[in-house]
């Protein structure tokens, strides 16, 4: 799985999905959640090169977003190591 962690408030994300893709609500400890499954995607950041994305989890917690993404990652494994994870 990769994480990836966008801090700064507002941070404005865009998905583009297709028709083999799921959009599911998957809240994290209360936090707002989207769990995006199904078709694999092309995903990229600033700076970097586009490149295939698997399943993923996004979710905030106050001033921060944050992205789990995995090939295989089922919903419940991403918000079960999502809750996991220490913040602070």
């Amino acid at each position: 799985v990769l994480l990836s962690e966008f801090p700064g408030g507002a941070v404005y994300l865009k998905k583009l999905a297709s028709g083999g893709s799921q959009l599911s609500p998957a809240p994290v400890d209360g936090a707002p959640g989207l769990f995006v499954s199904g078709a694999r995607h092309v995903t990229f950041f600033a700076g970097q090169s586009p490149r295939l994305a698997g399943n993923v989890l996004l979710w905030t917690v106050g001033e921060v977003t944050y992205r789990l993404e995995g090939p295989n990652l089922t919903q419940e494994d991403a918000i079960a190591l999502a809750q996991s994870l220490r913040r602070g």
